[in-house]
């Protein structure tokens, strides 16, 4: 992660020695929102500085994150496709928001009206390009379903086990050569969980966390 602070309506990197002059980058703006992109600024590095390429205004000293841009092969009418964003999944141009998300609401029977409601930073007509990648793909966002499926087994399994050994009471800060193994927060939702985690005195204390949504009455997952 690599962070800067802001002064005099430009931002200043911690760590700029392997930044060239005319090199662009992208600043976050904000911390992450549930069912929310972050806003963000693109920047050109001059003379030490990434200079906003429209104007900011932070309060003087505010530390940000700011990251490479990066150019997305467009795969489809809308969509686009890159290595480093959210590991080549295909995804909504100009966000990271991936098609899969999309196609979970629509599985769960949302219309594309509703899922607007979830993701209100996207337009109609993005959600339909999404929505069509997916009906032209299903294998594809499937087999994105199972890996993930298979990914939060394989996080629940190493947790019980931690669990397990610590007696059943894991410390709130791990040591170092557990902090490699995720911890659940449980919730209703996805929503839910990030407005906890946002709560919590120490949220990064555990730098990988997964969400366990409770189930419900009927004793079906959410």
């Amino acid at each position: 992660m690599r962070r800067a602070t802001y002064s005099a309506g430009a931002f200043k990197p911690l760590d700029a020695a392997d930044l060239t002059d005319g090199c662009e980058m992208v600043v976050m703006l904000d911390v992450p929102r549930p069912n929310r992109r972050r806003p963000y600024v693109k920047c050109r590095f001059e003379r030490g500085l990434l200079v906003p390429s429209t104007p900011v205004t932070l309060q003087e000293g505010e530390e940000v994150e700011y990251y490479e841009t990066v150019v997305a092969e467009v795969i489809a009418p809308g969509i686009t496709r890159h290595p480093e964003i959210r590991f080549g999944k295909a995804c909504i141009e100009g966000t990271r928001l991936a098609v899969m998300d999309i196609a979970a609401l629509h599985d769960q029977g949302l219309t594309p009206e509703e899922i607007l409601v979830e993701y209100p930073d996207v337009t109609l007509e993005q959600i339909t390009h999404a929505l069509a990648y997916y009906q032209a793909h299903p294998e594809e966002i499937e087999a994105e379903f199972e890996r993930q499926d298979r990914a939060f087994e394989k996080m629940e399994r190493e947790w019980q086990e931690d669990v397990a050994r610590h007696g059943g009471n894991p410390p709130d800060v791990p040591s170092a050569e557990d902090r490699g193994i995720a911890r659940p927060v449980d919730a209703q939702s996805p929503v839910d969980a990030l407005e906890a985690l946002a709560k919590e005195a120490q949220p990064f204390a555990h730098p990988v966390r997964f969400i366990r949504i409770k189930k419900g009455s009927d004793g079906n997952d959410r």
